[in-house]
């Protein structure tokens, strides 16, 4: 008896451990987060509700601030242009004063020089103040192509920030057509005139006839150019050998 008994609760157990076990097995079944390849180990919506705790709290110290009044901080744009604008310099530059000129009418007129050189603000500080120096010397007149950034406020201060001040500065000139008439991609270029150069009369002056000339490029001096040409057998060497010669000495005695 107590053997059949014996065998009947075993037999109950065994039949009932398989699916204490499986129910076991499901409520201790991992939280999985969506793409996981196994256990995270912490519970994904905890921590989704601890975010979404977090950000509200954190919301609620924000504060909108006002847009800062910059006009207070400086002068402004306007200002800046209009000092600008007001420099007779920048002005002689424009045309501004000429209605000829501002309509496109009268080109720039170079039939002075006898040496240009073609310069961009892109060329180091020492070397445009030494071209620029040069320039006055030998007659010449540097050229840009245009304006700093399209902007003569830009233009303005780069000229001030290499030459200091624009009176210093009186042999330059902004001219696009220039680079167009002798075929300039790359600076610094010298050319010495060998004639006056007439103002262009053609759109964009394309097909106006430059004079005789010679053209140095490279990064070197007006001076090592002058001679360049003066020793050479280009059409402007006759020139170049009078400018060497009525250049203004320095205290030193040489040539600037």
């Amino acid at each position: 008896m107590l053997r059949t008994l014996i065998s009947t609760c075993l037999t109950a157990c065994t039949l009932g451990l398989p699916a204490l076990a499986e129910a076991q097995d499901t409520d201790q079944a991992p939280r999985f987060a969506p793409g996981a390849l196994g256990p995270v180990g912490v519970d994904v919506e905890i921590l989704r509700q601890q975010s979404l705790r977090d950000a509200e709290t954190l919301r609620g110290t924000l504060e909108t601030q006002d847009p800062a009044d910059l006009s207070a901080m400086s002068p402004g744009i306007e200002a800046l242009q209009d000092q600008a604008m007001n420099d007779p310099r920048i002005r002689a530059l424009l045309g501004v004063d000429d209605p000829a000129r501002m309509s496109g009418s009268v080109r720039p007129d170079h039939s002075a020089a006898k040496v240009l050189v073609f310069a961009s603000f892109g060329m180091p500080d020492a070397s445009l103040r030494q071209v620029m120096q040069d320039a006055e010397r030998y007659q010449g007149q540097v050229v840009f192509r245009g304006f700093v950034g399209n902007s003569v406020f830009e233009t303005e201060a780069a000229l001030t920030r290499v030459f200091g001040k624009l009176e210093t500065a009186t042999a330059f000139a902004i001219d696009p057509t220039l680079f167009t008439r002798f075929n300039v991609h790359a600076v610094p270029v010298y050319v010495v005139l060998n004639g006056p150069l007439d103002v262009c009369e053609t759109p964009g002056c394309v097909g106006d006839v430059v004079p005789p000339h010679d053209r140095i490029s490279g990064n070197i001096t007006l001076d090592a150019a002058l001679s360049i040409a003066a020793h050479g057998r280009g059409d402007a060497g006759q020139v170049a050998k009078s400018l060497l010669a009525a250049a203004p000495q320095t205290p030193e005695g040489g040539q600037p």
